[in-house]
């Protein structure tokens, strides 16, 4: 598997895989992302911020990287991160690319000095939680938005769970 930053020739893929998402959190939850804009997505590709996870020529996975994140984790924000979103993968490998894809994170971010892998989910799907808990990432408690003008419109009203992994730089 090849993982490569998106580019403009993605988007109907990159949309594709974000609605199947969506249509599947909302068979098992009642809680989901909201639609993603096109252009905010056209945004994120020339800012390279999605990453995408190509099989035999085609994306089977996709998740965005940030360098900071104090919108969500505000105080403890600390510079040292590397913080992964907007995890999608074909419905067929969901559990299987997680591991990939922490240790390409994990490599990615030893490259460029960073010491932590953070993540965050919706705080009322333990079952989510304890798979990434497996996963070697601890739960450093919840968030929710003092002020939910500042966060984007998928979190303004949740509780998340933050999720953390140290990785051992060498």
């Amino acid at each position: 598997m090849i993982f490569e930053y998106c580019c403009e020739d993605d988007i109907e893929q990159i949309i594709k895989l974000y609605t199947v998402a969506i249509e599947f959190q909302k068979n098992i939850s009642n809680q989901n992302w909201l639609d993603f804009d096109r252009s905010n997505i056209m945004v994120e590709i020339g800012n390279q911020l999605i990453w995408k996870i190509v099989r035999d020529n085609k994306i089977v996975g996709l998740f965005n990287i940030l360098l900071n994140d104090e919108v969500i984790w505000g105080e403890k924000e600390n510079n040292l991160s590397i913080y992964l979103h907007r995890i999608v993968a074909e419905r067929s490998l969901p559990l299987k690319l997680m591991p990939l894809i922490i240790s390409w994170a994990r490599e990615y971010a030893q490259s460029i000095g960073r010491n932590f892998i953070r993540m965050d989910t919706w705080s009322d799907n333990p079952k989510l939680i304890e798979y990434y808990m497996n996963l070697g990432f601890k739960n450093l408690g919840s968030f929710q938005a003092a002020n939910p003008n500042c966060v984007p419109a998928n979190y303004s009203s949740i509780s998340l769970a933050l999720l953390e992994l140290q990785i051992n730089r060498h």
